[in-house]
């Protein structure tokens, strides 16, 4: 009796966690079932991992922070499935392996031409009339930004061709 509620009360505490894994993400997010997002234990390596063991339903395994200092990040893997592969399943034998922290589905991060969260603090925005500027340029290939955030996926389709490597 006492095995049988300590596994009821770990399958609670594990729903919750993932239940509140994705908390940040907007009310109506979305997510990519074709991307799985992976961390691998740290009592194993990548090699490990054996793709053909999944019929050719994976397409490749990237890792996401090349070299990066921070041990847990360097531990994330980009695992993109073939398109028509019955996703709940794949995911499902990814965990079986028992290899990984955790397999999760990539949410997919939507862009507004108008921020629609900008707050009272953010004084610096009507300084510069950045509301005016959000309607003026969209969508025009010879306008450059920077993008200062290390958690970029510049090896995705739209990003891969169009980045700009400091040479220094």
């Amino acid at each position: 009796m006492t095995n049988l509620l300590n596994l009821t009360l770990l399958c609670i505490v594990f729903s919750l966690s993932n239940l509140f894994a994705f908390s940040n993400l907007p009310k109506n997010a979305s997510f990519d079932s074709s991307i799985v997002l992976v961390s691998i234990k740290s009592n194993y390596e990548i090699s490990s991992f054996n793709i053909k063991d999944f019929q050719g339903n994976i397409v490749s395994v990237n890792q996401l922070f090349l070299n990066h200092k921070d041990f847990k990040l360097s531990r994330i893997y980009k695992i993109r499935l073939r398109r028509n592969a019955q996703y709940a399943k794949v995911i499902d034998k990814i965990l079986k392996t028992q290899l990984f922290e955790y397999a999760e589905f990539s949410p997919v991060y939507r862009t507004f031409t108008v921020p629609n969260d900008v707050h009272a603090n953010q004084w610096h925005l009507t300084k510069i009339k950045a509301q005016q500027a959000w309607n003026i340029a969209n969508g025009n290939p010879t306008v450059k930004i920077a993008i200062v955030d290390d958690a970029v996926d510049y090896l995705h389709e739209d990003l891969k061709n169009k980045i700009f490597k400091n040479p220094n």
